[in-house]
């Protein structure tokens, strides 16, 4: 197989959603922290990377304090064809399954459970 016949491999996919989704996000940018594989692969070279490099979703760590009032989170990636999963936090986009995790820290958080950080209109 060559060119548009390749298949597209889950880290390919994987980084493209970390785009598409920093790209959605944009208005919200200053609360985001690239995080997770991804962070890390990309401050790295090939010769750094110790075993498998691969990766299936993309982590932003939220700093629920600094998120703009408008436009919301939800709102944003939807328009970017992510949808909320099962996991608050977790948006997946359909056409190709793969997703993206807002992670908001311990300290920050605001009741809720492990996974809600109860982020009122964002």
């Amino acid at each position: 197989m060559n060119g548009e016949d390749d298949p597209i491999d889950q880290t390919t996919l994987a980084r493209r959603a970390l785009l598409d989704a920093s790209e959605a996000l944009a208005p919200h940018r200053d609360a985001l922290v690239l995080v997770g594989a991804q962070g890390i692969y990309l401050q790295l070279d090939d010769t750094q990377v110790f075993g498998d490099s691969t990766t299936s979703d993309a982590d932003f760590a939220v700093d629920p304090r600094d998120l703009a009032d408008a436009p919301s989170v939800q709102d944003l990636l939807g328009q970017a064809e992510f949808l909320p999963y099962r996991n608050p936090g977790t948006y997946v986009r359909a056409r190709d399954r793969t997703a993206v995790d807002l992670l908001v820290p311990e300290a920050l958080k605001r009741g809720g459970g492990t996974r809600d950080a109860r982020l009122p209109g964002k």
